[in-house]
């Protein structure tokens, strides 16, 4: 819904006058809300669900998730849990920071999953500034500690619930389909603004 703000429209003899500022006020006031989403972050995100298949019957073997602020004083943060990726780096959060420290890169990750011809599929999550502190915090501050049985799908989406999560899922190809079915719902809710 967009809103008009009627500011200094004078009246002249011309009836279309008032309609044309109103709308160029309109069209200006709608710009700077966009610029304004924007600069908070909704576009500098950069998040994604790795989701491990089994080569051959398709099924998912494992989730993590991926931040990537783009801010220069914070790192990207890789959740991993229960997972076999430069465990030496983690803490109990079942998370590490790339901080330049270490060689990571999403190519990396997916050739260290890629054995016996398994595969990792990336899923764009689309998150806003805040979302993306939110879930970082709740990465930290949980305790994700590995455990014998796998987790990685429940742990995963215990911190999307703010994202539109609306339960745990256990296994990763469907934490997968929950992800992509969001995604679709905010890409058609944003083409139809």
């Amino acid at each position: 819904m967009e809103s008009a703000i009627f500011v200094g429209v004078e009246e002249e003899n011309n009836s279309l006058s008032p309609i044309i500022n109103t709308s160029i006020i309109q069209k200006n006031i709608n710009e700077n809300l966009n610029n304004d989403v924007t600069k908070d972050g909704q576009q500098e995100i950069e998040a994604y669900l790795f989701t491990v298949r089994d080569a051959k019957f398709g099924f998912g073997d494992h989730s993590a998730l991926y931040i990537n602020f783009n801010e220069k004083d914070k790192y990207p943060l890789i959740f991993d849990p229960n997972g076999g990726y430069m465990r030496q780096y983690r803490g109990q959060a079942e998370a590490f920071y790339d901080d330049g420290d270490f060689p990571f890169s999403i190519e990396e990750y997916k050739k260290f999953h890629e054995v016996d011809d398994d595969y990792v599929t990336l899923t764009k999550i689309t998150l806003t500034r805040q979302q993306a502190i939110n879930i970082e915090q709740r990465v930290i501050n949980g305790d994700y500690a590995t455990g014998i049985l796998p987790y990685c799908a429940s742990a995963v989406s215990s911190v999307l619930d703010e994202y539109g999560l609306d339960e745990l899922y256990f296994f990763p190809g469907s934490l997968e389909d929950a992800v992509k079915e969001i995604e679709e719902k905010k890409g058609l809710s944003n083409e139809n603004h």
